[in-house]
């Protein structure tokens, strides 16, 4: 088969996309860049995939040393993630972040939800309190009723009233309770305690 021009842009593109969705997560880029080099108006810098540095965040910034010419300062130009880190993130964080990508299931949303809640500065700076982070969630619901229509299920509601019972003010009055955001059609909802 032939490409054509756009096709051949294109194809390394869809590799990548289909390389992360058979992983199930998404994958964490970053573009690091030289500060210095970026105030004299020059662009010394790479992307670099996080997932290739797991377990050896040594080589991870000799490479970073590598590519921006052993700059004094570095910063973070570009991020390929759910989160939209700082030009100065904390690492240890955005280490925790990429371990829970490449846990089992697919957390990017989650954690993308759990950011837009409480904000990238409250993200815990290990895997283990990311994770007890994440079983904040009380869920995802795709509107407001099923989440009231969920939440009432505890509730001894009679039959007869059933049908006066309106479970998406319920859900909407409910979501007073706790912190809740909307990604893509899905409402995440997380316990406040």
């Amino acid at each position: 088969m032939i490409l054509g021009t756009r096709a051949r842009a294109i194809a390394p593109c869809l590799l990548q996309s289909c390389r992360q969705i058979r992983k199930g997560f998404i994958m964490q880029s970053v573009f690091v860049q030289s500060w210095g080099e970026y105030n004299n108006g020059r662009i010394v810098g790479a992307w670099l995939d996080l997932e290739d540095y797991m377990g050896d965040r040594d080589e991870f910034w000799a490479d970073v040393m590598e590519h921006t010419n052993n700059a004094d300062e570095v910063m973070c130009a570009d991020w390929k993630s759910p989160i939209s880190w700082s030009e100065s993130p904390c690492w240890d964080t955005v280490w925790a972040v990429q371990e829970l990508l490449e846990s089992p299931g697919n957390w990017s949303d989650t954690v993308r939800a759990y950011v837009d809640v409480h904000g990238v500065h409250y993200l815990p700076d290990n895997l283990y309190d990311l994770e007890r982070a994440m079983e904040s969630l009380v869920g995802c619901w795709e509107r407001r009723e099923d989440f009231g229509y969920d939440m009432a299920e505890g509730l001894e509601i009679p039959d007869r009233l059933q049908a006066y019972f309106d479970y998406d003010k319920y859900g909407r009055d409910l979501l007073f309770d706790y912190s809740h955001t909307e990604i893509d059609g899905t409402i995440y909802v997380f316990d406040n305690r």
